[in-house]
């Protein structure tokens, strides 16, 4: 508990070393004093259940310490971030690793920072073991990282394989190649290939080459500058020479 962090910290101090102390999780109980030790910190995040009130005999059973815990234990990362205190996560204490994304989703309800967390799982434990070569994707480190459909921390994120990610990636190449590409009309009887396009507002021609599409635009609006949207309408193949 917060006690044996202050303990080990004074023994440290009497023979002039500074250790990174492995906590208990309740050191928002004494933080003023866990922050005077100077200490980086290793701490789990093994918060207790809700305890079952149903029962009236069973719950007069459990004291108010215990229900104050379960309420502030979640608090406990956030109160560290917002004092300064430096400090990895573990999964030590925990029944089942299952647990530690969820529990850490809570600690993130109660104010712990996202960009914090990310922190504390890669650079931070780096700096601990003095590692510069590991927790970053800088040239020349070793590091494993994450692929995921959305924010890591977000409970409905799923994390992606290397072929998932693959797949995305290339539908969403083949979508932005048939948005460029071709443009169907008439219900595909024809096609019109985009070409460049200069397109002269004051003097409503087009000019261009190969075959273009010729546009419909707002004329009024992109003379006074309000608009520089085009109304894509209709279209009508000219050639360079019909253009001018």
């Amino acid at each position: 508990n917060q006690l044996d962090v202050l303990r080990a910290d004074k023994i440290g101090d009497e023979y002039g070393i500074q250790y990174t102390i492995v906590g208990g999780g309740d050191e928002y109980e004494k933080i003023a004093d866990i922050k005077r030790t100077n200490a980086r910190m290793i701490i789990p995040i093994d918060f207790r259940k809700a305890y079952d009130v149903s029962n009236s005999l069973l719950a007069s059973q459990i004291s108010l310490g215990d229900l104050r815990k379960w309420n502030q234990e979640p608090s406990n990362l956030a109160v560290l971030d917002k004092n300064g205190v430096t400090f990895a996560l573990t999964t030590h204490k925990l029944k089942s690793l299952k647990s530690f994304h969820k529990n850490l989703q809570k600690a993130l309800y109660y104010g712990y920072d996202k960009t914090n967390a990310l922190e504390a799982l890669t650079t931070i434990p780096a700096q601990i073991l003095n590692r510069s070569d590991i927790g970053n994707l800088n040239t020349g480190s070793h590091a494993n990282f994450l692929i995921t459909n959305g924010d890591i921390f977000d409970k409905e994120s799923d994390l992606l394989t290397k072929q998932q990610d693959l797949e995305i990636r290339k539908a969403r190449l083949e979508k932005r190649r048939a948005e460029n590409a071709v443009l169907d009309i008439e219900g595909g009887k024809r096609s019109c290939f985009l070409r460049k396009v200069i397109y002269f507002a004051n003097q409503k021609s087009c000019v261009g080459s190969y075959q273009i599409p010729a546009v419909l635009c707002k004329l009024k609006q992109i003379k006074s500058g309000q608009s520089t949207k085009c109304t894509w309408a209709s279209f009508q193949t000219f050639s360079s020479e019909e253009g001018k």
